[in-house]
């Protein structure tokens, strides 16, 4: 049966003491990718890379050559009598890598109790809870974060703290997941779809959520569960980023976390 336990700085008072008026940290890649904590710190937290192999011209393809520096470079004659092409069309996205911000959730999964004293030697503290409601701690998250952005907009430099379009909305949606640890710490993915017009329709944005818990193996000993959020237009819409670095969030814990060992549900 799985818990979910969150450790926490041993200056960080655990929620459950005052559970009716308890804060959350929530960092963010941009904060992970530069955190102090050497142990913690990955440089490449949140990337997101693309090898994509297409199999057939389409209008979106075509569009995408005609606007490339290696449009002239492009065979007259690529396809085979099928209509798929006669040579390996790969597509290779690398813009997104670095670009892209969302806050994040971090606690740690674990079946076996006793994980616990190795974790608490991986993260060099005594202090941690577990999540009863993830949920329930999800909808608290969601909510606060959602009223925080509302009250304080931008930074106090006027930066927005999520870019979008003017005039647009902002709605605060989460991905939640067991992380996953690859020995390739540069985190790209591959695919092979009939057309660009399939990757986007079917892939695209499924894509980006996984690997935004993909880390290196070095970690995999944090046994790390983490939910996303992130800012978009609406469920399933556009998903825009934030510039922050981290939020504190005040929020209602009761039912939610406990001091005791309780599985999750």
């Amino acid at each position: 049966m799985p818990y979910l336990v969150k450790f926490l700085p041993e200056d960080v008072m655990p929620p459950y003491v005052a559970p009716e008026c308890a804060t959350v940290k929530i960092g963010t890649f941009t904060h992970y990718r530069k955190i102090e904590d050497e142990t913690r710190r990955d440089a490449e937290e949140g990337q997101r890379g693309l090898d994509l192999t297409v199999r057939k011209p389409s209008r979106r393809l075509d569009k995408l050559i005609a606007g490339s520096p290696y449009a002239l470079q492009y065979p007259k004659k690529p396809v085979n009598a099928d209509g798929t092409f006669n040579f390996e069309y790969h597509i290779l996205d690398h813009e997104h890598l670095y670009d892209f911000n969302a806050w994040i959730f971090c606690c740690s999964i674990i079946e076996d109790l006793n994980d616990i004293e190795t974790l608490k030697v991986r993260f060099n503290t005594n202090h941690y809870y577990f999540i009863a409601n993830l949920d329930g701690l999800i909808h608290k998250i969601q909510h606060s974060l959602a009223a925080d952005l509302q009250a304080r907009p931008f930074h106090p430099s006027g930066e927005p703290r999520v870019v979008y379009p003017p005039n647009g909305n902002v709605f605060i949606d989460g991905y939640k997941n067991v992380v996953t640890y690859s020995p390739d710490a540069t985190k790209y993915t591959t695919l092979t779809c009939d057309t660009l017009e399939e990757f986007f329709e079917n892939h695209a944005r499924n894509i980006s959520m996984n690997l935004w818990c993909t880390k290196s193996k070095r970690f995999a000993e944090e046994k790390e569960f983490r939910v996303v959020f992130y800012a978009c237009e609406k469920r399933g819409g556009p998903i825009y980023k934030t510039t922050d670095d981290y939020v504190i969030l005040q929020t209602d814990l009761r039912a939610i976390v406990s001091q005791d060992a309780i599985p999750f549900t």
